[in-house]
């Protein structure tokens, strides 16, 4: 996942072909063992890349995670999901961004999918409810 990110992860940026903003590019490798590119607003990619420069490696310490995406919560008068919630929210902006470009939902569906490093379009609806 991207709890831990070292240079040789750092693919570098291109165009998003859904929604044709320049995004960078990382390849991780999830928890099931699945390899893939996951991309990233290009300040944050820039930002990763500076620290990276300095650092042999960047390293999540999930407990201030954790504490960060609780306070935001609560700051937001909103429910904590801990990072499940941003993968729900990731979910739904990519639908929207898949059919904004003319895919049907079948399709965003299987898109987003794939991006979330599952197979199968049904688990996408999961994230949707």
């Amino acid at each position: 996942g991207v709890a831990l990110i070292k240079t040789e992860q750092l693919l570098g940026v291109k165009i998003d072909p859904i929604t044709n903003k320049e995004v960078g590019i990382i390849l991780t490798k999830e928890k099931g063992g699945k390899i893939g590119e996951v991309l990233v607003n290009l300040n944050t990619y820039k930002e990763l890349e500076l620290y990276l420069n300095e650092n042999d490696k960047f390293k999540i310490n999930r407990q201030a995670y954790y504490n960060d995406i609780k306070q935001a919560a609560i700051t937001l008068n909103e429910n904590c999901e801990a990072s499940h919630g941003l993968r729900w929210n990731f979910a739904k902006r990519r639908m929207f961004e898949y059919g904004k470009a003319g895919y049907s939902y079948d399709d965003c569906l299987q898109q987003v999918s794939y991006e979330m490093k599952h197979n199968r379009a049904n688990i996408t609806k999961h994230y949707l409810a």
